[in-house]
């Protein structure tokens, strides 16, 4: 997108509407006539004349008008504003007095509908654009970000896409609850990520915050807490069932969690 904003005036037939799609911009939608189905995300619900929508990049959505909500000429009506993803990078690079501004907009990852005196403020500045050629529609695009982002009148609505991260490291997290058990390795684990051992601690520091070691060890000792509490297996039969294979080892990272011995835990949850 060369342009920094595109304004989009639309009047057409409802069965012309562009289907599902995703795109690189943020999109900001105002419904002027007609009523339908939206589609967002893995979400699908109705909306209604006056509707003004926010969605991200990347997300999948689509807009569908019931053939009997026209207006006299049999055309939907709406208005939508297209902005560069860029657009918060932009704006405080320029701008610095922009950039709490533009961090707000920049973690918004889930659409969001505008409601109540900030939906009729949105709808007032796209609706008085009509009349604007892009430079005089500046001025009132940054007034629009600035209700997006300080106004609390709007509601979350659709559902974020997983990620191929997110999708990875659940594929991680599943891999190391099945077999935490076990010698469960580094090595074995990047084998079975397709990552080289540099890349997978990496990523899971990245996600978890803590090494490799560390997140197998919270699950063991997760684990090990919970049969402390459900069984009468002896802490070390505990520790070894959990993948433990020192004692001391198994003891010093347990107190250091729960503040307690292994026994003394078992004791004050009994």
């Amino acid at each position: 997108m060369e342009q920094t904003f595109i304004y989009d005036d639309v009047r057409l037939p409802p069965q012309r509407q562009i289907p599902i799609h995703t795109q690189n911009e943020w999109e900001l939608s105002y419904v002027v006539c007609g009523h339908g189905v939206m589609f967002i995300g893995e979400d699908k619900q109705r909306f209604c004349e006056g509707e003004v929508v926010l969605i991200p990049p990347q997300i999948p959505h689509g807009w569908f008008f019931d053939n009997n909500s026209t207006d006299g000429e049999g055309y939907i009506h709406n208005i939508t504003l297209l902005f560069a993803s860029d657009l918060p990078e932009r704006l405080s690079y320029v701008l610095p007095e922009w950039a709490r501004i533009a961090n707000v907009l920049s973690d918004i990852s889930v659409p969001r509908r505008y409601v109540g005196k900030a939906a009729e403020e949105i709808a007032g500045l796209l609706d008085k654009m009509r009349a604007m050629d892009a430079s005089r529609r500046l001025p009132l695009i940054l007034q629009l970000l600035i209700i997006i982002t300080e106004n609390a009148e709007s509601e979350e609505i659709g559902s974020k896409p997983v990620g191929r991260s997110e999708k990875q490291f659940e594929k991680f997290g599943i891999y190391c609850k099945c077999n935490f058990y076990t010698r469960i390795t580094l090595g074995d684990t990047a084998a079975y990520m397709d990552m080289n051992r540099c890349a997978l601690c990496k990523f899971v520091k990245k996600h978890t915050g803590q090494t490799f070691t560390e997140y197998i060890n919270s699950l063991r000792l997760e684990k090990a807490a919970q049969l402390l509490v459900t069984t009468t297996d002896s802490a070390c039969d505990i520790a070894y069932d959990c993948g433990f294979t020192s004692i001391p080892y198994f003891h010093r990272l347990f107190s250091r969690k729960y503040g307690m011995t292994p026994c003394g835990y078992r004791k004050g949850k009994r």
